[in-house]
């Protein structure tokens, strides 16, 4: 092959990785109470939560109502085990009245959020889970 045949596959072939490491995975949710996440709260409602498909830490959470967006970064990557089917959902962790955002699963790939921005309480948690609706685009 000459040198341009050559150019012209390695950019398609970049072209095409590129586009599978960008691709996010999208899912909505209807939250009955308001929740913390790191650096805001955030009242009961419906939300968009996105996160990078591939590789990524981040998950941008938008309050449909408000057009309100921020940005959780994850403490850790979770994964379930091989050949189980997780369902997409959202994990807070409540004490009382006050919720905060402990985990984001859309599909198989969770994250963790971390835990320095939770508050501590003695004894009482509880966990709340929120079913998310995903679509991939």
């Amino acid at each position: 092959m000459t040198t341009f045949a050559n150019f012209v596959l390695a950019s398609a072939a970049l072209l095409v990785s590129s586009g599978a490491l960008s691709a996010q995975t999208v899912g909505t949710a209807d939250i009955p109470f308001g929740f913390r996440v790191p650096g805001a709260s955030l009242p009961a409602g419906k939300y968009t939560i996105q996160t990078q498909a591939v590789g990524s830490n981040a998950a941008r959470i938008t309050a449909r109502d408000m057009k309100k967006s921020v940005f959780v970064l994850a403490a850790t990557t979770l994964t379930s085990p091989v050949g189980r089917e997780e369902k997409s959902r959202l994990v807070f962790s409540c004490h009382a009245d006050d919720c905060a955002l402990a985990e984001i699963w859309l599909g198989s790939e969770g994250q963790s959020v971390p835990s320095a921005h939770r508050r501590h309480y003695a004894g009482s948690e509880r966990l709340a889970m929120i079913s998310v609706s995903v679509s991939p685009r």
